[in-house]
């Protein structure tokens, strides 16, 4: 969620998606096989520590990956002069304005970033996108990093970075 806004804050710009229908199927059958590790291995009597140990990391690790694709979200929001983008519940990047420099409407791709999500990228340059079509991409002034953002109202959020 977004920090509240305080009295004189002006909200510019603020946009939300939620993953994909697939990727939250995704989500549930890993938090099934999840429940199902602890299951067999409370059924099960253990025969050794070992093998328990590693089914109970991959128990937690696959629940923890279910749940991230169950219920992650893009945020993209500008206020009071900050821009913030975040990728629910994982990442999160607050930039002021003024540090913003060279945005530009572009076309966003899965197969150009490799894959949806959050994307690090050799060279600087980050994405953020949950599904193909328009974006803007800008740099980072103080970071020299390059982002890509995918949203549905990509001359909004244009106009907003530029003001």
């Amino acid at each position: 969620m977004n920090p509240p806004l305080r009295q004189g804050d002006l909200l510019v710009f603020s946009e939300s998606h939620r993953t994909p229908w697939w990727m939250r199927i995704v989500g549930v059958v890993a938090m099934v096989a999840a429940l199902t590790i602890v299951a067999a291995m409370v059924i099960a009597p253990p025969r050794s520590l070992l093998p328990e140990l590693f089914e109970v990391i991959g128990g937690i690790c696959a629940f923890g990956a279910g749940f991230v694709l169950m219920f992650s979200r893009t945020e993209l929001t500008i206020r009071a002069g900050v821009a913030s983008f975040a990728l629910w519940p994982v990442w999160r990047v607050t930039i002021p304005i003024g540090d913003v420099a060279d945005a530009r409407l572009c076309s966003m791709s899965s197969a150009q970033f490799g894959g949806l999500g959050l994307r690090v990228l050799p060279d600087r340059r980050r994405a953020l996108l949950l599904s193909n079509g328009p974006g803007v991409t800008f740099v980072r002034t103080s970071t020299q990093v390059t982002y890509f953002i995918r949203t549905d109202s990509a001359s909004a959020l244009l106009s907003a970075l530029v003001e």
